[in-house]
């Protein structure tokens, strides 16, 4: 960083703009990849796309547009990630290739299922069919790839392997292989709903031998990815072991999130080991590191980790009002896998509370609680 400081001064003082403008930009691409303090780097970005706005060069204020959109998006910044996204959207329509066009429809695709929204799938298969009418092997897979996260959302991991499929057919076409570690891991996600714990193994195992760096979030959710799926295979101690590796791995990184998915997992080990106090205090400490991010995955799995450590401690009206506020937000985002989810806990809450006879008759209702609330 202390060069490109160096190189910032030398064409501020030779009035170079052009320049200037391309070393604030490398800035806030080299602070952004380290994780750290979005903030400066976007205002590495703003000042850099303001000094292209101001020397007409469409081509570099597009990159800027799309460097903005992506340093939001990769913290689950989803509100500042609309503004920049939609400024990416009009410059990509206005100057950019078919390529850019279609990155733009689906980082708004991307932007919309983080919040939520319920047009996500629009803009995806939008996506998907400018690139097939482009021709884009690549960009056409990355579209069936989101279009399959949604049908996990929905409920549906047979459709989503699917997605996930085709996706890696036509990513095979390309020596990127970082592409092919993201399938290889939303195949895993899929096997894991569907309840094939050796497949998803393997497929985990897969991603975290492809993705380009072991220390990327990438490469951490897989490696806790395979600690989830050894303890579904009754192999704890692999499990165990495993998980203190990750923990090891991220203890030199300033890397919230990934710091937080890892507390959640070890959180879910103390409590496997009858250790609530124990599960607590991690979880608290993993609701910290989250901050503002607007990761509705991570979120929900820490609240579910945060009605079984209720439940641990025989807190069930606590239990029940965490259960009550994250089916809201489910409901929200249509998010079906986390409502399955939570149905079985309250059938367990419910015999827990003594209501045997309620929880064996709302066993019948599925993925429905209505009625079940107390």
């Amino acid at each position: 960083m202390s060069h490109y400081s160096q190189a910032l001064e030398g064409f501020v003082q030779s009035g170079n703009r052009q320049e200037e403008g391309n070393v604030l930009n490398n800035m806030g691409v080299l602070h952004s990849e380290s994780g750290r303090d979005p903030e400066q780097a976007a205002i590495w970005f703003k000042r850099s796309r303001d000094i292209r706005e101001a020397l007409n060069d469409t081509t570099a204020v597009l990159a800027s547009h799309k460097n903005l959109a992506n340093l939001w998006l990769s913290g689950a910044r989803f509100e500042p990630a609309r503004e920049a996204v939609s400024a990416y959207v009009v410059a990509a329509r206005l100057n950019g290739s078919a390529a850019d066009q279609i990155d733009a429809l689906l980082l708004q695709g991307d932007v919309a299922l983080g919040l939520g929204e319920a047009n996500a799938a629009s803009w995806f298969e939008q996506a998907h069919e400018l690139a097939v009418r482009a021709g884009d092997a690549l960009m056409a897979a990355s579209a069936q790839q989101r279009l399959g996260r949604l049908e996990l959302r929905a409920g549906r991991p047979a459709e989503a392997r699917a997605r996930f499929q085709q996706a890696l057919t036509l990513f095979e076409q390309s020596p990127d292989s970082h592409q092919r570690a993201i399938v290889l891991y939303n195949l895993a996600n899929a096997e894991e709903a569907l309840g094939d714990a050796t497949t998803a193994l393997a497929h985990y195992q897969n991603a975290e031998t492809e993705a380009p760096d072991r220390h990327s979030s990438l490469a951490v959710d897989a490696a806790l990815g395979r600690v989830r799926m050894l303890w579904r295979l009754d192999r704890f101690p692999e499990g165990e072991s495993l998980l203190a590796q990750v923990n090891q791995r991220i203890l030199m990184q300033d890397e919230s999130l990934m710091t937080a998915a890892v507390n959640i997992h070890r959180s879910s080990l103390a409590l496997m080991k009858n250790r609530p106090m124990a599960a607590r205090a991690l979880i608290q400490d993993a609701r910290k590191l989250l901050g503002q991010s607007g990761d509705w995955d991570l979120l929900a799995t820490l609240q579910e980790q945060e009605i079984w450590v209720h439940l641990a401690l025989a807190e069930h009206d606590a239990a029940h009002s965490a259960l009550e506020r994250l089916e809201d937000q489910a409901k929200a985002r249509t998010d079906q896998r986390v409502l399955d989810r939570l149905h079985q806990l309250g059938l367990l809450l419910q015999v827990a509370r003594g209501s045997t006879a309620d929880a064996y008759r709302n066993s019948f209702f599925g993925g429905s609680r209505e009625g079940s609330r107390k």
